[in-house]
């Protein structure tokens, strides 16, 4: 049947809390997913290559309790492909701050490395080298990465912006608006 006509549940058993999900295609998808202990939280990513019927499950980050880095209010995940995917994990803030942690793997999950963001938002990424995140505490910046999330750098704009800068969008992979 089509177009919403049978809704399957597709949940991976024992996830704990869904916090962010992404589909490159109608079979490859990923999730991540926040648990909890009496002493951490957790974060894992969920892998599925056929259509949520199966999952399999890796660590990402696990933070004390205490840490205020375990204070998470969002979570943004982007996947070029297989192997090549970003995770950002937004920090619970004041309003004054808005903090993310970047985290990237080229090996489907297995591995992570990790590195502050220019902000904790949502990122779009059209190569493994070059993303783009909308940022600033007032969201009125666009930040570029060349070097895959590494490091971050302000991007300037071609006209005076003072209200939310929006993630540009790709007609190619060098041609975006």
């Amino acid at each position: 049947r089509g177009l919403g006509d049978v809704y399957k549940r597709q949940t991976p058993p024992n996830a704990g809390a869904i916090r962010g999900v992404y589909f490159v295609d109608q079979d490859l998808g990923f999730l991540v997913a926040e648990s909890f202990s009496d002493q951490q939280v957790s974060f894992s990513l969920f892998t599925t290559t056929n259509q949520g019927a199966e999952w399999t499950s890796a660590p990402l980050i696990s933070y004390a309790l205490t840490d205020p880095q375990a204070a998470v209010s969002r979570v943004h995940l982007q996947f070029l492909d297989r192997q090549t995917g970003w995770v950002v994990l937004k920090r619970a803030t004041s309003i004054n701050f808005n903090l993310g942690t970047v985290f990237r793997t080229a090996n489907g999950g297995a591995s992570w490395q990790s590195a502050p963001g220019p902000a904790g938002e949502a990122l779009l990424f059209i190569d493994p080298g070059v993303g783009f995140m909308a940022g600033g505490v007032q969201r009125n910046i666009l930040y570029r990465t060349t070097d895959g999330g590494a490091s971050w750098s302000p991007t300037a704009l071609s006209f005076d912006f003072t209200d939310r800068v929006q993630l540009p969008n790709f007609v190619m992979a060098d041609l975006g608006h």
